[in-house]
């Protein structure tokens, strides 16, 4: 497993073994210029590198990192 960060040391990007391909298994990415914050987290749904098939996880937290609202997209 490899692990990349963002410039505050937030998690950016998580690859496993099988992601030969320019998808990660896993990535996030931080709004937080504006209220709420929120964080897109982008999952592969299989391990086979030639899928590049992912689902879309959108948090939205208050200012004590509670969630407010979440959505999901495939």
């Amino acid at each position: 497993m490899s692990y990349s960060y963002n410039a505050f040391g937030r998690l950016s990007k998580v690859r496993s073994p099988y992601d030969t391909g320019s998808v990660p298994a896993v990535s996030y990415q931080y709004e937080t210029t504006s209220l709420p914050w929120s964080v897109l987290t982008t999952n592969k749904l299989l391990y086979d590198p030639s899928d590049a098939r992912t689902i879309q996880t959108l948090v939205q937290i208050d200012g004590l990192g509670r969630a407010l609202q979440s959505h999901m997209a495939c």
